[in-house]
């Protein structure tokens, strides 16, 4: 009852409002068939293998078309073709992510509905007509491609079919900026045209890469020998690349050779293109003792071996318990010696063989009181590091410098060897040694070893490396 009321009450402000509202649907309808610049549109949805795309086009009263294309693709490439196509052609477009939207005009001069037809029959859904489907069949075998670069492009087999007729023929390749010679990522086209207002494209990516690494060559040998206190000279790599012209001044060397340390070194060189292939090549340096050695000392019990052979000298000592007496091995090795100078009508005694640490103690202290210690340091060992502590040395033939001189004493530094011994304090030698020259004093190695020593001209130290 009250709405009624309320009704009454203002019935004319209601009729005029209504009388107004329809008025203004009247003025809107005829402004909008009378005034709007678009009378019809059509769709067109496609999707291919890497992008789709919808393209919207307007009809409009100034005999012109409205043309906007949404293309989506998940691959950057094509989507700056797209942009790079769109700038050319002077179009407005945006880009949000992994979209585009360009948009332009086009006049059109036939008649309107020649032209809807013509968009219809082309496959596009037009307002209020009724749309015509098109068998197409376009694809390729395959839209992505990585070729490594200098290689020549190869094309791919195409499919182009409308409607059962075979339009391979037809499709526009566009390939002109590709270059094999050149890596980059590069986008070719191809164009399939099936009436004046449509066209089908497809995109084929093709990443032309740099996989090849840089030859790297050593110059020189691979593996090098040198004589500790020899120079080392560098000799470099020689260097070159697929595609990087200039490469030389990419190639890093790691490692150094110090010719006054005995051991192994390794020189890197490493070097990496632009494209990121890195190549690398080693060479080995071998610094070696005078004879050939690189030491390997090992201590057992207190004793010390430099590569297997028992040493005793001012530098390494031997334990006070150590006592083996004179070895078998030794004595058996002299006494063929001995018989076989016996033949040259020499006679070498033997002076002094094997010498505990106690006794080396109490002669060793005898001499520094009678020379004191730094004279008696340079012919007498302290205990621990005299030879004969090791049972492996002998004193032989006369106890005197000159005995080197006579004929006995030079069939003796001439043959040892043969017998497994060396002259193990030969004149000259006495700042490696840290002993006067001794031409009676033999040390065993065996017949190998012994060999080696005699024909190097060094001493056991030097041989080794193992000098102070």
């Amino acid at each position: 009852m009250r709405c009624f009321k309320l009704i009454k009450k203002y019935k004319k402000q209601i009729f005029f409002a209504t009388l107004m509202l329809v008025l203004l649907c009247v003025v809107s309808y005829f402004i909008y068939h009378n005034f709007s610049t678009s009378t019809i549109s059509c769709t067109l949805n496609r999707e291919y293998e890497n992008y789709k795309t919808q393209i919207v086009v307007h009809f409009n009263k100034d005999n012109t078309l409205s043309i906007e294309e949404t293309f989506e693709t998940g691959d950057n490439a094509i989507l700056k073709t797209k942009r790079i196509e769109a700038t050319l052609l002077e179009y407005d477009y945006s880009v949000l992510k992994n979209k585009i939207i360009v948009k332009h005009n086009q006049t059109y001069s036939k008649d309107e509905k020649e032209m809807v037809k013509e968009y219809v029959e082309s496959g596009y859904s037009c307002t209020n007509e009724e749309t015509v489907d098109k068998n197409i069949e376009y694809n390729l075998s395959n839209y992505s491609t990585y070729q490594e670069v200098g290689t020549p492009y190869e094309e791919v087999e195409i499919n182009a079919f409308s409607d059962d007729k075979d339009l391979r023929e037809k499709v526009l390749i566009d390939n002109n900026n590709f270059d094999p010679e050149v890596a980059g990522i590069y986008v070719v086209t191809y164009r399939m045209s099936l009436s004046d207002v449509r066209d089908e494209y497809l995109y084929r990516v093709i990443h032309v890469e740099d996989t090849t690494p840089p030859t790297l060559k050593l110059k020189g040998q691979e593996e090098i020998t040198l004589k500790k206190g020899d120079k080392y000279t560098e000799e470099g790599v020689d260097v070159s690349d697929n595609y990087d012209k200039e490469i030389k001044n990419k190639v890093e060397t790691e490692g150094e050779v110090d010719t006054s340390k005995l051991g192994e070194y390794e020189i890197v060189y490493e070097v990496t293109d632009s494209a990121g292939n890195t190549s690398t090549v080693s060479r080995k340096v071998k610094v070696t003792s005078k004879g050939g050695i690189i030491p390997e000392i090992k201590t057992e019990n207190g004793i010390t071996y430099v590569n297997g052979t028992l040493i005793a000298n001012k530098q390494y000592s031997l334990p006070e318990n150590y006592a083996p007496g004179l070895r078998d091995d030794v004595y058996n090795a002299f006494k063929t010696l001995q018989q076989d100078a016996k033949k040259q009508k020499y006679s070498i005694e033997i002076l002094s063989g094997y010498r505990s640490y106690s006794y080396q103690e109490k002669l060793y202290n005898d001499y520094v009181k009678k020379y004191g210690k730094e004279k008696a340091d340079t012919f007498s060992a302290q205990p621990g590091h005299s030879e004969h502590q090791s049972g492996l040395a002998l004193d032989v033939g006369k106890l005197d410098e000159s005995y080197g001189n006579t004929n006995e004493g030079k069939w003796l530094a001439a043959n040892a060897y043969k017998y497994g011994f060396i002259i193990r304090y030969p004149k000259g030698k006495e700042n490696i040694t840290g002993y006067a020259y001794e031409p009676w004093h033999i040390r065993y190695l065996g017949k190998e070893l012994a060999q080696k020593v005699y024909k190097s001209g060094l001493t056991l130290e030097e041989y080794f490396g193992i000098e102070e």
